[in-house]
């Protein structure tokens, strides 16, 4: 054999040992499900019995919402004027249909990939490295839930037609479906249909047949109460104009109200109102605060929330484990805080003269972090008290903003119109019976 004859000889076998390396070391190092979750203390499966965190010693300070300086006079003025001319709005608005759909998506990293997909994707790669110029983007985002509603509303009466395609609840919560002998399967796309109604943002209604009956999301099934989430809040296209299930005057009165100013933004004079509230559940405290931006031309409309839930309790220690994955260490606990932020951006159309909606709304989170990670050089009570974004490291903040989100929502309107002559509504009144 010639020496011409051998070099591509040894090419070839050093090749297919390399690919037979790249082999067994994706079979030990690939983990049987990818994640976008970092594994850190707060993402372990705890015991049950190592869960029931203690009381914390002392209220934290950021709950004591009385410690915060009341409104200035320039300040009180400027809400009082906002919310007349929400009240005035409200009066061109007597009943409408919209037509609208949300779509539920989450990162496609995040759900398992076919291990042999992977392999002939990598093995592609080292033959023929990609460059920035061949190398396609893939879209990042999976669908996991669509459904597509009808509402309408009459005053204070609300009907809503929901049809749903989903492996997912809208909250992002699995959907189980039961095989005969009894195990329970998630990922299964299902079809749903389901219609409701609502008399004064009181009791909710579910058509069975052609009969109203009262609306209960927990299902007696024998001793065990079982949680059937058909109905949620989103199904309204008027939660997506302030993540909130109720109009602007009762969101304003049930949070304090702790900036609200008048901002430049890209030539334009925007309203600026930022908001708290305050949550005590069993051992855990938490303070939300709301940044809202007003839309330049409606001055009453959102086009942007940032929603921060700083977070404080007590959480188990962890000690580190040669094999398998780090334990709580039992009764022994640290304080702790931390935020999350969440954000919603919209954009409105008039659809009918003076009365704006919501055409597009995308909710996403942004990211969290514990406040001793953001602020390594203070002290607990060093720490801000309102969590906002004028408060938070810019490169941290900047950051998260930049990367992918693992899920988000997207609320899309199909068709609206406003004070309809013959707006056709189901048979319902306060007095009828309902079996």
């Amino acid at each position: 054999m010639s020496t011409k004859h051998k070099k591509p000889l040894i090419s070839k076998v050093v090749l297919l040992f390399l690919l037979f390396f790249c082999v067994i070391c994706f079979i030990l190092l690939y983990p049987t499900e990818k994640t976008t979750q970092v594994h850190t203390p707060y993402n372990i499966a705890w015991n049950d019995a190592l869960t029931a965190r203690p009381h914390l010693s002392e209220t934290p300070q950021f709950m004591k919402i009385e410690e915060f300086p009341p409104l200035s006079t320039q300040q009180t003025q400027l809400l009082d004027q906002l919310l007349t001319e929400y009240d005035k709005y409200t009066t061109k608005v007597r009943n409408g249909e919209i037509e609208f759909s949300v779509t539920l998506y989450i990162k496609s990293s995040s759900v398992p990939v076919n291990f042999f997909v992977e392999l002939w994707e990598a093995t592609k790669n080292l033959l023929n490295p990609p460059n920035e110029m061949t190398t396609e983007k893939h879209e990042e985002y999976i669908v996991i839930g669509e459904w597509d509603i009808t509402y309408r509303f009459d005053h204070d009466i609300e009907f809503f037609d929901i049809k749903a395609y989903k492996k997912r609840e809208m909250d992002k919560r699995m959907i189980l479906t039961y095989t005969q002998d009894g195990h329970a399967q998630s990922d299964i796309w299902r079809r749903t249909h389901h219609q409701f109604l609502r008399h004064g943002k009181q009791t909710l209604y579910i058509r069975d047949g052609a009969v109203w009956k009262q609306y209960n999301k927990w299902k007696n099934s024998l001793s065990i109460m079982t949680h059937v989430p058909h109905f949620d809040e989103r199904y309204n296209p008027y939660w997506w104009l302030l993540g909130y299930p109720a109009d602007f005057t009762t969101f304003i009165g049930s949070h304090k109200t702790t900036d609200i100013k008048t901002v430049e933004n890209d030539g334009n004079t925007q309203v600026y109102l930022q908001l708290y509230h305050t949550e005590h559940v069993k051992t855990t405290y938490r303070a939300i605060t709301l940044e809202l931006l007003m839309h330049p031309q409606t001055g009453i409309h959102p086009i942007r929330i940032l929603i921060g839930t700083r977070t404080a309790a007590m959480e188990p220690e962890i000690k580190e484990e040669w094999l398998g994955p780090p334990k709580p260490v039992k009764g022994k606990y640290f304080y702790t805080e931390s935020i999350n932020f969440q954000n919603l951006t919209s954009e409105l159309t008039q659809y009918d003269p003076g009365i704006w909606l919501p055409e597009t709304v995308t909710e996403q989170p942004i990211g969290g972090e514990t406040l001793s990670r953001l602020y390594p050089d203070l002290s607990r009570n060093e720490y801000p008290m309102i969590m906002s974004e004028a408060s938070l490291p810019s490169d941290w903040f900047n950051e998260k903003i930049e990367n992918p989100p693992h899920w988000k929502r997207i609320m899309k309107v199909k068709r609206a119109a406003f004070n309809l002559p013959d707006l056709q509504m189901p048979d319902f009144s306060p007095k009828s019976k309902h079996r």
